[in-house]
C-alpha cells in the first residue's frame, strides 16, 4: 500500500465518522467515561496547579506540560473498551482489499 493510498483511506474513514455521526458519539462516550472515573478532575487539578505555581505559564507550555501524564492515567480499561468501539467501526468501514490475513 503506498503513502498515497494510505492518506487516502485515512480521509475516507474520518469522512465516514464524522458523516454517520460516530466521531461525536466515540467522543462523547470517552468524554463520559473520564468524567466518571475522576480523570477531568485530575486534570483540572494538575492544570492549576501548573498555572499558579509558573510565573507565565502559557497554553502551549500547560499542554506540553500536561498531555503525557494525561495520556499516562487514563485507566486501561477505558484505553480498551475505546479501542474495541473503533475497531468494531473499522470492521464495518475499512475495505477488504486493505485489511491484512
Amino acid at each position: 500500500m503506498t503513502n498515497s493510498d494510505v492518506q487516502h483511506l485515512k480521509q475516507q474513514i474520518q469522512d465516514v465518522l464524522v458523516e454517520s455521526g460516530k466521531y461525536d458519539e466515540l467522543s462523547n462516550f470517552l468524554r463520559s467515561k473520564l468524567y466518571q472515573v475522576g480523570w477531568t478532575d485530575e486534570i483540572n487539578r494538575m492544570t492549576q496547579s501548573i498555572v499558579t505555581n509558573e510565573a507565565k505559564p502559557t497554553f502551549s507550555n500547560v499542554i506540553e506540560r500536561i498531555e503525557p501524564k494525561a495520556m499516562d492515567i487514563v485507566p486501561e480499561h477505558i484505553k480498551t473498551e475505546i479501542l474495541a468501539k473503533i475497531e468494531e467501526f473499522l470492521k464495518d468501514v475499512v475495505p477488504k482489499e486493505y485489511k491484512s490475513t
